[in-house]
């Protein structure tokens, strides 16, 4: 096996989900004295300091870095693993921060874009329905139909569709508005982890009413959107991609369409870390199914 394959076989089980133990009171945890603060207003706190701690764990300094190959050392035995382990931090400090540049140019011959793992803000204009009119007219059968100029590309006859600009979503007052909507659309282009925040895919629940861990449970989904957004502009790649876009439970259990996260909260906001970990893939098919439930109830609760 490949060594950059190896690295990615990591990856997958670094975001593993590792099980969580059922409500309890936290040791350390101090009696938190509530000031008035609205669910909305926690997950707006609790979104904000969620990205942050994404952001963070892709960019961090060379310190860091040292230390978690420490932790590799401390922790893994076994020598291939060992490897794999301190291969896959020095992965992400050199392609993500600004001190990889000299690494990246020498090994990969290209020039270095210190804006590698960031969030962006993007073309609100991306939703399910553009995303429809646009299949409607260009594919056919998953296929470029042809009904354009071949050498006219997605992205050529949207100019601004792509357009994105940095942003740091923790420092803003408000991630999502009172109805639970992210204010503005969100791409992360994280190294392993490329996913797009929109509409209402993020939303809490109350942990003990589940029996969960922590005070609520900030819950975010993603799917195939994603990828149609990587591919906009290549009109093949669109096409052969839109037909994946689901969001039903016959998706669900196809994994690689539907992403869920979830993420241990306390009541202000602030998250929990459980195993040195602070979110969560569900990977387990009945819990997958769990939360799209809540997160479907969710979104019914919203209409009435």
């Amino acid at each position: 096996m490949k060594k950059a394959s190896k690295i990615l076989i990591f990856s997958a089980l670094s975001i593993a989900l590792i099980p969580l133990p059922a409500h309890q009171n936290l040791a350390n945890t101090k009696e938190i004295k509530m000031a008035n603060l609205t669910e909305n207003k926690i997950l707006n706190t609790s979104l904000k300091n969620f990205f942050k701690s994404l952001h963070g764990y892709y960019n961090f300094s060379y310190e860091k870095l040292e230390n978690e190959r420490k932790n590799c050392k401390k922790n893994v035995k076994d020598k291939v693993e060992l490897n794999m382990c301190q291969a896959y931090y020095n992965q992400i400090y050199n392609m993500c921060r600004t001190e990889g540049k000299e690494w990246f140019e020498r090994n990969y011959k290209n020039s270095y874009d210190d804006n590698n793992c960031e969030f962006w803000t993007i073309n609100d204009k991306f939703d399910f329905e553009y995303l429809k009119q646009l299949n409607y007219k260009i594919c056919k059968n998953s296929k470029f139909a042809n009904k354009y100029n071949e050498d006219i590309t997605l992205l050529e006859q949207n100019q601004d569709f792509k357009e994105q600009k940095l942003a740091y979503p923790w420092q803003w007052e408000r991630v999502v508005d009172k109805n639970g909507i992210f204010i503005h659309k969100l791409y992360f282009d994280g190294l392993y982890d490329k996913k797009v925040f929109f509409g209402k895919n993020a939303f809490l629940m109350k942990s003990i009413e589940y029996n969960l861990y922590g005070d609520y449970m900030l819950v975010i989904l993603f799917d195939e959107f994603v990828n149609l957004y990587n591919f906009i502009d290549d009109k093949y790649e669109f096409c052969r991609y839109y037909h994946n876009l689901e969001f039903s439970k016959e998706a669900l259990n196809q994994k690689e369409k539907i992403t869920i996260w979830i993420v241990p909260i306390d009541k202000r906001g602030n998250l929990i870390k459980t195993s040195n970990k602070t979110w969560y893939q569900i990977s387990d098919k009945e819990d997958r199914e769990f939360y799209f439930d809540k997160y479907i109830n969710h979104l019914n609760k919203n209409k009435e």
